[in-house]
């Protein structure tokens, strides 16, 4: 499954703002979003998981269903690298934070 990236990571535009998952650094802690509106999470169109990964290693996998928030907080114990998170939409396919 091919991954999606912003056309222009400056300029999201809104259906790109629904879909790209956020990384927020808390400390030993990090905060996965996905959508800078919250992502609809009905049943027919919602995010089926989402992933937290330190380059190539997946540190954190979270199943969704529809109604919950698309969204989790994973403790990385202090850990340093370089943090990206993938999304998948069950209508827009594969979405990952970061640059290509």
């Amino acid at each position: 499954m091919p991954i999606r990236f912003p056309e222009n990571p400056e300029k999201l535009t809104d259906f790109e703002k629904l879909h790209i998952p956020a990384v927020w650094l808390l400390g030993p802690q990090i905060k996965v979003t996905v959508g800078e509106h919250p992502h609809l999470m009905m049943p027919n169109h919602f995010i089926e998981w989402i992933e937290l990964y330190d380059g190539e290693e997946r540190l954190a996998r979270v199943e969704l269903r529809p109604q919950q928030k698309a969204e989790f907080i994973v403790d990385i114990g202090g850990r340093v690298g370089y943090f990206k998170a993938r999304a998948l939409c069950s209508q827009h396919g594969l979405w990952q934070s970061g640059w290509r």
